[in-house]
């Protein structure tokens, strides 16, 4: 349905993908699928992203190339060509350490859901995903961006507040990473939604000019129980080399 294909292509499959741009039908190995490409807006700038995707009812795939938009009319069409010929073997594992080049050292009580290769997820000990959005759930992911060091400082916080928008009184913590596997900074803060108050965490960490994106969610009653585990889980992530 294209309510999961929309959350396939939102940041850590939490929603709030932007409207596409074009959007059309396309069949993948013989599954029906979505081709299209949509606009972000970063830091860095305007990005534009064209994609493909897919949804069996068991599994998906998503394949999602992402450039600044000012490379649009030079690059959208050739890529657009090439993730028509995408093909699906549904046997590859689900391993997203591997395909991202990640680890995470400590997650206490919490356990990999291989839920997908786009970006890590954590869901407590014995959960099965997808989890409710109230239910404690933890995603890393690389960025496709690439921040020169001497800019990391001054560009987290302004990414953070992009990622957890509420009003200065709302947000809980907000603080440099300076005692983990990677530098960066963190925000928690506390999100009204339709479905009650949530506790939104952030951290926005870098490998060399690389950022990686870790997002956490949890009932805001449940937030004295998970801060300590998001923040050690963001301390703990680095590269594979």
């Amino acid at each position: 349905p294209e309510s999961i294909l929309d959350l396939m292509r939102s940041a850590g499959g939490q929603g709030g993908a932007p409207t596409p741009e074009e959007v059309r039908r396309v069949q993948v190995d013989g599954v029906d699928g979505r081709i299209g490409y949509d606009r972000v807006e970063s830091v860095m700038g305007s990005l534009e992203r064209t994609w493909v995707l897919a949804h069996d009812g068991t599994t998906g795939l998503g394949g999602i190339a992402t450039y600044p938009s000012g490379m649009a009319e030079l690059v959208r069409e050739p890529l657009l060509e090439s993730l028509e010929d995408v093909t699906w073997n549904r046997d590859s594992p689900i391993d997203a350490g591997a395909a991202l080049g990640l680890e995470v050292g400590e997650h206490p009580g919490m356990e990999d859901a291989h839920a997908s290769n786009a970006s890590l997820v954590y869901i407590p000990t014995g959960a099965s995903y997808p989890t409710e959005i109230d239910v404690a759930t933890l995603n890393i992911a690389p960025l496709p961006l690439q921040i020169p060091e001497d800019q990391a400082a001054q560009v987290c916080r302004q990414y953070l507040s992009q990622i957890i928008r509420v009003a200065e009184l709302d947000i809980e913590e907000e603080d440099m990473i300076r005692d983990g596997r990677l530098p960066g900074c963190e925000r928690l803060a506390t999100v009204e939604t339709a479905d009650g108050a949530l506790s939104a965490y952030a951290a926005l960490l870098f490998h060399g000019s690389m950022p990686i994106l870790v997002t956490g969610r949890v009932d805001a009653e449940q937030i004295d129980q998970w801060r300590g585990r998001f923040a050690t889980a963001a301390r703990s992530v680095s590269v594979r080399e």
